[in-house]
């Protein structure tokens, strides 16, 4: 209950600053589903499913059944990473094409051109992808796990990754949840709300 304790009081402030629940630009969204990848701890990501939940103000759910395999081919040996893109389209695509699909794996992922993504989305689209793994303390040499901040992170990324599916781009506004984030430390400045720009062009 603790290490929930400040991501409750980070959802809040998303309340006090402006950011409503339903979010414009969502009409007709009815459901997030979040599809694991192998090896992801459903009970970590039922609760950024919470987090996103108190975003976007509609369900979000864990999809049922096992978790999905890394697809061999996304695999570059070399790297000991998988391609992103490679992931993203191979997730199962929502029965309403108003809703999204929100991949979930602790693989270290890359993109084209980049050494490392956190997550990557169809801009706009209907699936995203997003990774576990840089977000974690312990990946960068920390000795010890901190759950609260890596929940923190990754309903960051999650919200982000999916307002690309709503056709948001990058934000250069300080702080927006819409803002490119290449290192922990842009990630952990970010609120988790969008600028006033951001919240209108959702509005579209």
């Amino acid at each position: 209950m603790i290490q929930r304790l400040s991501l409750l009081a980070l959802l809040a402030a998303v309340t006090l600053t402006g950011c409503s629940p339903d979010v414009p630009g969502t009409e007709g969204l009815e459901q997030i589903t979040i599809v694991l990848f192998e090896g992801a701890d459903r009970e970590l990501v039922e609760d950024i499913a919470e987090g996103v939940q108190g975003v976007y103000g509609v369900p979000v759910s864990v999809a049922d059944g096992e978790p999905l395999p890394l697809p061999t081919e996304a695999l570059d040996e070399t790297r000991g990473q998988y391609l992103a893109a490679t992931l993203r389209d191979g997730l199962p695509a929502p029965a309403d094409e108003h809703d999204r699909t929100l991949g979930l794996t602790e693989a270290d992922l890359y993109a084209r051109k980049l050494n490392f993504v956190f997550g990557q989305a169809q801009l706009p689209g209907d699936r995203a992808v997003m990774s576990l793994a840089r977000l974690r303390p312990e990946f960068w040499g920390h000795n010890e796990p901190d759950r609260d901040l890596l929940l923190e992170r990754a309903v960051k990324i999650a919200v982000h990754e999916l307002g690309h599916t709503f056709g948001l781009r990058h934000c250069d506004t300080p702080g927006c949840i819409m803002q490119f984030a290449n290192v922990l430390l842009q990630l952990d400045q970010t609120n988790l709300e969008f600028c006033s720009d951001c919240h209108a062009k959702l509005g579209r």
